[in-house]
């Protein structure tokens, strides 16, 4: 594990598959054609930020290519090009005649930079809470006015660490050694805290729910609302993208397949769902009662200005 963290390569390629692995479970398709498996939809379209849904030697597909040919009016491309080698498969698409296109999102920007970004700074507080860790082993530090000190002592700590306690007769030794002594380590504690930040925001980025409390309080409803709410506009903007195309898939190919929100992502929205229905019925029940404090306040005003009148 220690060579994954310190070689960034293979720290990045196995930090976003293992996030792709979560996200491969946020979307539920039925009636989809036996071409086209979910993850394999959900694979190009996360990592890709969009792909193609054609019929090819009447099969149904989805390919992943390149955008092409003259911009619409919106400027957004009108042509999608595709390069299969194994279906030996070489044209350009005209999208909305020959394929409907499919977003991962509005942008079409996929999940990779997201994860990008959370892998290099995961990486970099997982380095830090390593070495805090190592540097922990031990409270001090030796030196040495020779390199025969030096060795002398490499060989008493090797010897130390392996349960034999020696005795160092050598007078020159024990007068050419000096042990410096290392203050309490203090940053473990916030390389711990830092790394959960991470963890916690990137598993928000992508809509999981990971609350980070550092007030070391039990948290309230309120932000607990709040916390979800600021996931939820990443993933509905993704279905939401999905049922468009199907939408369109439906129509121009006359199936009939359908998407919804599965496993955690649909438990967190219906969760979430109910906590703003409460939310709402506790600020409307706190304005009704304001509202009458006001009236009743109003009203014995009104009564007390009547009575000195008279």
């Amino acid at each position: 594990m220690k060579d994954i963290i310190y070689d960034e390569k293979k720290y990045m390629e196995y930090y976003q598959k293992d996030m792709l692995n979560r996200l491969l479970k946020m979307f539920h398709y039925e009636n989809l054609p036996d071409t086209i498996p979910s993850r394999i939809l959900d694979k190009f379209l996360f990592e890709n930020g969009n792909c193609i849904f054609t019929k090819y030697n009447d099969k149904f597909y989805v390919f992943v290519g390149g955008f092409g040919g003259v911009l619409n009016e919106y400027y957004e491309p009108t042509k999608y090009i595709v390069s299969n080698p194994y279906l030996n498969l070489e044209k350009e698409f005209e999208i909305g005649n020959d394929c409907e296109i499919i977003r991962n999102d509005s942008n079409m920007c996929g999940v990779i930079p997201i994860l990008e970004k959370y892998g290099y700074l995961q990486r970099n507080s997982e380095i830090s809470l390593d070495m805090s860790v190592i540097f922990c082993r031990s409270p001090f530090l030796i030196s040495g006015m020779d390199q025969r000190t030096k060795e002398s002592a490499d060989e008493f700590i090797d010897k130390l660490s392996k349960g034999d306690f020696s005795v160092i007769g050598d007078n020159a030794f024990l007068d050419s050694l000096k042990i410096h002594d290392i203050p309490n380590n203090q940053n473990i504690q916030h390389c711990i805290e830092v790394n959960q930040y991470i963890k916690a925001s990137a598993y928000n980025a992508i809509g999981l729910d990971s609350v980070l409390n550092q007030k070391h309080e039990r948290m309230n409803e309120t932000e607990v609302t709040i916390n979800e709410s600021c996931m939820i506009p990443l993933y509905e903007d993704m279905l939401q993208c999905r049922k468009n195309a199907i939408e369109r898939i439906n129509k121009k190919y006359n199936l009939d397949i359908h998407v919804e929100l599965a496993s955690t992502w649909k438990t967190q929205k219906e969760t979430f769902d109910n906590l703003q229905v409460k939310t709402d019925t506790i600020t409307n029940d706190e304005s009704g009662d304001v509202s009458h404090e006001t009236n009743s306040e109003t009203n014995s005003e009104t009564d007390f200005e009547k009575d000195n009148e008279k």
